[in-house]
């Protein structure tokens, strides 16, 4: 069996969409190698290249003008596209035999409950996220990466439950605890304190930045040793105005995007993970934070809560006297801490890369032979 999977540039800067692809390709070509071929797609890679990051008008164009021109010369006996931001291309593909993995519907079905009344540019936008989104009712089947998104997906997109397989994702093997001689590294490496409250990701505002940041001063006022890590995107205006008003300079420390093979030792040093999300489609970072043995502190959004089950402290979005204690518990308690962190080991053998390929791979046979 021939499967080109079809995958996002390097240049658009969707790490986790990434990372998916590579551990799938990857732990296919691994667990099935004598009876599937896998080709990685990705069209115009030199036009990719040559287009800065912050031209969005150019890249646009890649999008949605290049690619599905060059997609239907691209097809195997199955194809796979990795993220439903390029389900677009399955109105230019042959959509029986494409699988489609969706990962969330954030955007736009829930994102545009929250912003500002629409701009023309925003409801264009808009309106080509719907058109994008719309087209995964053409595929073969879909990938929904946890049971909460597929719900989302019949809800949102009215497409029959029974066209939607759930297969979680995975993370890779070497995000496992770390010894402490590579926690020390780490810590060194990144100019980091002893004793650190951390956060992966985003800032999106789906990822609940200012509720992390108001909870973390009210920690403060019962513990001035703690400080809080942030590992991926920058502040936007509006949060640095908050760290700012709540006095939280001196106690924040922001290290940017950091090489994954580095993240374990991240995870491995940090007295817990604070993931308080509104609402997520998986939640990478918890999964990674359990391989690594670091408690979770996480929002009780549903997606979070079917993935770490009671390996992870879950607190509602609010600021509150029992949300503090929940967190404290966790970072001031040994006993606490210890559980979470073998319950956290424990819940993460559930997820593994081929568990993955091989449910994915049944996908492909499935879809090859209907």
């Amino acid at each position: 069996m021939n499967c080109n999977v079809f995958t996002d540039y390097k240049e658009d800067g969707w790490e986790s969409m990434n990372v998916y692809a590579d551990i799938l390709v990857r732990s296919l070509r691994q667990m099935h190698k004598k009876d599937l071929s896998i080709h990685v797609i990705q069209n115009a890679t030199q036009i990719s290249t040559s287009i800065p990051k912050n031209n969005r008008l150019l890249r646009l164009c890649l999008r949605y003008g290049v690619n599905p021109l060059l997609a239907p010369f691209s097809q195997g006996d199955i194809n796979h596209i990795v993220d439903q931001s390029n389900a677009h291309l399955l109105r230019f593909m042959d959509p029986k035999k494409t699988v489609v993995t969706c990962h969330d519907t954030i955007i736009p079905y829930w994102e545009e409950q929250f912003d500002q009344p629409a701009s023309w540019k925003r409801s264009i936008k808009r309106s080509i996220q719907h058109w994008r989104m719309g087209a995964m009712e053409k595929a073969g089947v879909i990938i929904a990466v946890s049971r909460v998104t597929k719900r989302e997906i019949v809800k949102n997109l009215h497409i029959s439950p029974d066209k939607i397989s759930v297969v979680y994702e995975a993370v890779e093997e070497y995000f496992k605890p770390q010894s402490a001689s590579v926690c020390r590294k780490t810590r060194d490496k990144y100019h980091l304190p002893g004793r650190f409250i951390l956060h992966v990701g985003t800032n999106a505002q789906y990822k609940n930045i200012p509720f992390l940041l108001k909870t973390f001063q009210a920690l403060l006022n019962k513990n001035d040793s703690l400080y809080l890590v942030k590992a991926g995107s920058p502040w936007t205006k509006e949060q640095q105005k908050l760290i700012s008003s709540l006095g939280l300079h001196s106690k924040i420390i922001h290290i940017g995007f950091i090489p994954r093979n580095s993240l374990p030792g991240l995870y491995s040093s940090a007295i817990c993970l604070y993931y308080p999300s509104i609402i997520e489609g998986f939640g990478f970072p918890v999964l990674e934070a359990m391989s690594c043995g670091c408690p979770i502190v996480a929002s009780d959004t549903p997606a979070l809560m079917e993935i770490s089950k009671d390996a992870a402290v879950h607190v509602k979005p609010v600021i509150s006297k029992q949300t503090i204690q929940q967190i404290s518990t966790v970072i001031h308690s040994d006993k606490i801490h210890q559980t979470y962190r073998q319950k956290g080991l424990s819940r993460s053998k559930y997820f593994s890369p081929a568990k993955m390929a091989n449910q994915t791979f049944d996908v492909y046979e499935n879809l090859l032979h209907v």
